[in-house]
C-alpha cells in the first residue's frame, strides 16, 4: 500500500456518500402503494434522474424493454414536445409518478409536478423524494396528501444513485436493490485509485479531456450519469476541469475514432470492453458469431489507441447485473473521490449550477 493511496483514502474516507453502501434498507418497509401500476415514471433532472436511468436501463437491454411487466419511463427534461410525446405513452391512472428534487425547489420539477396533478388527479399516483419538507415541493406534497420520502440531506444527486434517489426507482422496476449493494461493496478501493492518478497524471500533461468507451449498449446511460459525475465534481476553476466525451462501441468508431486517433492529442480513455452476451447470434453466411465481430472491432480499436500512442485503462465487465452495474457506480463514484483530493477540490458542491438557476428564476419573473 503506498502512501499516497493511504494518504487520499485517509482524506476521502468521511465523505457521506462513500458510506452509502453499507446503509440498511429499512425505508423500502414503509413503501406501501394504494394500487398496482403499470407504468413507474421518474420525474427528476440531473443526479435526480441519471442514476436511476442507468440502473434501469442498463439491467435491461434493449432499453426499451419492461422490467416485471412495469413500464419505466422518465421525464428529465422540460422539452414541450418530448413532455407531451411521453405523456401521451402512458395511462395517467396507472402510472405512479416519482418526483425527485434533492432541494425541493428544482423550478423544472416544481412545473411538471403541477402539470401532473392537472392530470392525474389521485395523490396515490404521486410519491416525493426529497430532503427539504419545507420546500416548495415539499409543501405542495403536503397539502395533496402525497407521502414523501428523504433522501440523504448530505449527499449531492450525482452521488445519490446508491441512496433512496436511485434504488427506490430500480426496486419498484423490479431490480433486487441488495445486489447492487452488495456489488458496491466489492470495490477494490486501491483500484478506483489507480485510475485516478492515472487520470492524474495525464491530465498534468495535457490530456484535459475524458473518452468513457464502453463496448455495451446496456451501459450508454451509464456513462452520461458518469458524465455528469466527472464534470460537476471536478470542474471547480478556470485551471482545473476534465471534459468528459462518450462514445459507444462499435458504433462510434464510425463517427469518432478518426478524431480519437488523428485529432487534437489531449484525450485519456476509459475502455470497458464487450461483456459476455446473454445470446450470441450466427451470421448466415460467414463463419463467425456477433458477439465474435465485436469482439474483433473492440481489439481492432483498442491495438490503433495502442499504435497512435494514447492513453488508455480498460475496465472488464463480464456481464451488466445489478451487482457490476453497483460495483461499476461506486468505483467511479470512489476515483472520483480521489481524483478531487488529488487536486484539491470540494467535490461536493456545484456553485455555477445555482448561478444558472438563480437567472433562469429571474428571468420569468
Amino acid at each position: 500500500m503506498s502512501k499516497d493511496f493511504k494518504y487520499h483514502r485517509d482524506l476521502i474516507i468521511k465523505i457521506p456518500c462513500l458510506n452509502l453502501p453499507w446503509e440498511n434498507l429499512d425505508w423500502l418497509k414503509n413503501i406501501k402503494l394504494g394500487k398496482k401500476f403499470k407504468t413507474i415514471c421518474v420525474v427528476g433532472m440531473g443526479g435526480s434522474s441519471l442514476g436511476a436511468k442507468a440502473l434501469i436501463k442498463g439491467v435491461k437491454c434493449p432499453r426499451s424493454a419492461p422490467l416485471c411487466g412495469v413500464n419505466c419511463v422518465f421525464l428529465d427534461n422540460i422539452d414541450p414536445n418530448f413532455v407531451n410525446d411521453t405523456l401521451a405513452q402512458i395511462d395517467l391512472k396507472k402510472t405512479l409518478f416519482l418526483l425527485i428534487s434533492k432541494s425541493g425547489e428544482t423550478v423544472e420539477i416544481i412545473s411538471l409536478a403541477e402539470i401532473l396533478f392537472s392530470k392525474a388527479k389521485s395523490s396515490g399516483n404521486f410519491i416525493l423524494i426529497t430532503d427539504n419538507t419545507e420546500s416548495t415541493l415539499g409543501k405542495m406534497a403536503i397539502k395533496r396528501h402525497i407521502p414523501i420520502l428523504l433522501s440523504p440531506k448530505d449527499v449531492p444527486g450525482r452521488f445519490s444513485v446508491l441512496s433512496i434517489v436511485g434504488l427506490l426507482p430500480a426496486a419498484l422496476a423490479g431490480i433486487p436493490i441488495q445486489k447492487i449493494l452488495n456489488g458496491a461493496r466489492k470495490v477494490n478501493w486501491r483500484a478506483a485509485y489507480d485510475l485516478a492518478e492515472k487520470q492524474y497524471i495525464h491530465y498534468k500533461k495535457g490530456k484535459n479531456v475524458t473518452v468513457v468507451f464502453p463496448y455495451a449498449e446496456g451501459l450508454n446511460d451509464f456513462v452520461d450519469w458518469y458524465i455528469q459525475l466527472l464534470s460537476e465534481s471536478i470542474g471547480k476553476s478556470k485551471s482545473i476541469g476534465i471534459t468528459a466525451v462518450k462514445a459507444i462501441g462499435a458504433r462510434d468508431q464510425h463517427s469518432q475514432l478518426q478524431l480519437f486517433l488523428d485529432g487534437p492529442d489531449d484525450k485519456f480513455y476509459i475502455l470497458i470492453p464487450p461483456p459476455t452476451p446473454t445470446h450470441d447470434v450466427k451470421i448466415p453466411s460467414k463463419h463467425f458469431t456477433l458477439n465474435e465481430l465485436f469482439q474483433a472491432e473492440y481489439a481492432g480499436a483498442k491495438k490503433a489507441l495502442k499504435q497512435h500512442k494514447k492513453p488508455f485503462i480498460e475496465i472488464p465487465v463480464k456481464e451488466i447485473t445489478p451487482e457490476i452495474l453497483g460495483e461499476l457506480f461506486f468505483f467511479f463514484e470512489l476515483e472520483i473521490a480521489f481524483l478531487g483530493s488529488m487536486f484539491g477540490i470540494n467535490i461536493q458542491n456545484q456553485p455555477a449550477v445555482e448561478l444558472s438557476k438563480k437567472y433562469a428564476k429571474s428571468l420569468l419573473k
